[in-house]
């Protein structure tokens, strides 16, 4: 195959089946169509149509007048009558037209379009760019206030205008039917020209980058795909070109990096990369410990106003790392391998409990992660942020023997109070006090009623839920009670 041959054999047009090739010079046409359209004419009237006696055709010539109309006519569905987006695209298509190779032509089209990219993303048509939408709300880590009437309401199931505009941006890079993918897919074919008559020993000879159209004649050439011959038909691959500039998520990828970087974000909505650590405490107290057990806590409980704290619990060091704005606490327990994980989570479990029951704080295991030791949790959960501090980190943690009768009352009440069952927590508070009292129910009444005037939504004037008036209006009704004959 001849260097001429095999340059009209790259890219194909198939219409209703029947391959014609195209010659890739869209870097070389681009020139004249756009000083076309900056004189008037409108990029339809230069895709010129023949006919065949009964339809009317695209003629072979006017392939990449077309591929400019299919842009022009994405930009038309996108933006209302009225809206001057045409200057924004001609000039992107003037920096495209300019002779330059891949690499530098990338470059300059993508300032071009960084420069009107709401125009060119279609930012500029929503309802959230024209003000239909609330523009003072604000946000708190993971949550949202507008300020209504001179007062700050907290708001769900919307965004700040700048979050829902970097990911409008984002998206319409990506889609595939928006106006800004369709520039990108414009670079890419341009540039896939420039690099196949400078470079065609880069592309495989069997490779095709194919157009389809219709029998009528519609086309979607924006919507071209690679293709090599296979037995009985021809196979669509997800090929790329050895230049970069001619790929078109390569391109979508790097635009969107681009935005970010002239965007900015400010130093108060980044998110932290990871948990803060102090590696040397961390070594010192782990250094006997190969591996550790990490659990997530969902808990309104945060210790102190440093990152993490460590316990001592039944000659063990325990590490507590605080829950951030969009992290769950963190609960380490370093073990001594694979057969310590038993013991280390009912350790965990045991250690929890009794730090429920001194803070009379619910705190829940959501999940938990075996791994070797690391300073940076192999858990890292993330949780919509409520914290109740905990300034006091001294007080000692309740403790005793694992198994007792103490050690289970702690277990129990702190099923009580992690529940969300009313019921179930009854049940444990119960359970708690007939272990207190060892069974003895005169002992355990006595002291129900001793304390009942200590709930704070109960007057010391209703004795009507003292336990021995109950009990006293219990046996009145069943002596009131008529026998079943």
């Amino acid at each position: 195959m001849t260097a001429s041959e095999r340059e009209r054999r790259l890219i194909v047009r198939y219409r209703n089946g029947t391959p014609n090739h195209v010659e890739p010079d869209l870097d070389q046409r681009l020139a004249e169509i756009v000083s076309a359209i900056k004189a008037g004419s409108s990029p339809r009237d230069l895709a010129k149509r023949t006919t065949d006696g009964a339809r009317q055709l695209l003629d072979s010539s006017s392939v990449w007048a077309q591929v400019v109309t299919e842009l022009f006519s994405r930009f038309e569905r996108h933006n209302n009558p009225g809206r001057d987006w045409v200057g924004p695209l001609v000039s992107v298509l003037d920096v495209l037209a300019a002779d330059s190779g891949p690499s530098e032509c990338w470059l300059q089209t993508r300032a071009a379009i960084l420069d009107d990219m709401d125009v060119l993303s279609a930012w500029d048509q929503t309802g959230f760019a024209r003000d239909s939408f609330p523009s003072n709300i604000q946000r708190e880590g993971d949550q949202y206030f507008e300020m209504i009437d001179g007062e700050r309401v907290q708001v769900i199931g919307t965004r700040t205008t700048t979050e829902i505009r970097w990911d409008f941006i984002r998206d319409a890079a990506y889609n595939q039917y928006s106006p800004l993918n369709g520039i990108l897919r414009c670079v890419a074919l341009r540039n896939i020209c420039r690099d196949f008559r400078e470079h065609p020993e880069h592309y495989p000879p069997s490779i095709q980058l194919a157009f389809s159209e219709d029998q009528n004649g519609s086309t979607a050439f924006l919507h071209y795909d690679w293709h090599i011959p296979w037995p009985y038909g021809m196979r669509t691959l997800s090929w790329r070109p050895n230049c970069n500039p001619g790929d078109r998520e390569y391109l979508a990828n790097d635009l969107v990096a681009a935005f970010a970087d002239r965007e900015q974000i400010p130093e108060r909505d980044r998110i932290p990369a990871s948990v803060p650590c102090d590696e040397l405490t961390f070594n010192e107290k782990t250094k006997d410990y190969p591996t550790q057990l990490d659990l997530a806590l969902e808990t309104q409980m945060v210790f102190g106003e440093h990152a993490e704290v460590w316990f001592d619990f039944h000659n063990r060091p325990i590490r507590w790392i605080n829950q951030t704005p969009y992290m769950l606490t963190t609960l380490v327990v370093p073990t001594k391998g694979k057969d310590d994980d038993d013991s280390a989570y009912r350790l965990a479990l045991e250690f929890l409990s009794s730090l429920v029951f001194t803070h009379r704080v619910a705190v829940k295991v959501f999940t938990s992660a075996r791994c070797g030791r690391r300073p940076l949790p192999f858990l890292q959960q993330p949780h919509k942020p409520v914290g109740l501090l905990v300034a006091d980190t001294t007080t000692p943690i309740v403790s005793c023997a694992s198994g007792s009768p103490k050690a289970l009352g702690i277990a129990l009440f702190a099923e009580a109070t992690n529940s969300g069952s009313v019921y179930y927590s009854f049940l444990s508070y119960w359970k708690v006090l007939e272990l207190a009292h060892t069974g003895d129910k005169k002992k355990l009444l006595n002291w129900i009623n001793a304390n009942l005037t200590r709930l704070p939504l109960l007057d010391p004037r209703f004795d009507y839920f003292r336990a021995d008036r109950q009990r006293n209006r219990l046996r009145q009704r069943h002596r009131a009670s008529p026998k079943c004959v």
